[in-house]
């Protein structure tokens, strides 16, 4: 078994849990008939969680839908450090140590598009511009609100 968690029976990180979701996650869980199990908070799209756990962690601590389950969860305990531009592994995960990314840039990609669908709902929402914070850029290395004007 790869994944250390599936390997030692973890689900720490699935409780109370403020995992973000992209349209493409919500979407793909959708198709496996599943409604009413994410919620927008200043334009983000957030995974619910009911009893202060993720909405589909079972009574075993399994995911209901481990082979469907967001990016973000496939990538934890990996996670994007805005200040500094850089991935981390969470010092919460008890077995972060046993975990590699292949590559920074499928994480920095994800981050990137979280970002970019916010900035699309706020501003069908006519609040304005979203300011991407700085390090954030696109897969050629520009800060995409930059290069467009």
């Amino acid at each position: 078994m790869k994944n250390p968690c599936l390997r030692h029976g973890c689900s720490k990180c699935c409780y109370n849990t403020e995992m973000m979701l992209t349209e493409n996650d919500v979407n793909r869980i959708i198709s496996l008939g599943y409604q009413d199990f994410y919620y927008q908070k200043d334009g983000f799209i957030y995974l619910k969680n009911e009893d202060d756990k993720c909405i589909f962690l079972d009574e075993n601590g399994r995911c209901k839908i481990y082979p469907h389950r967001p990016l973000g969860c496939k990538y934890y305990p990996h996670i994007y450090d805005y200040e500094n531009d850089e991935i981390l592994l969470d010092k919460d995960c008890p077995y972060r140590k046993e975990f590699s990314l292949e590559s920074t840039e499928e994480l920095k990609e994800l981050v990137l598009t979280i970002l970019c669908e916010r900035e699309k709902r706020i501003n069908s929402l006519s609040r304005g511009p979203f300011e991407f914070p700085e390090g954030i850029s696109d897969k050629k290395g520009k800060h995409p609100e930059k290069e467009s004007k």
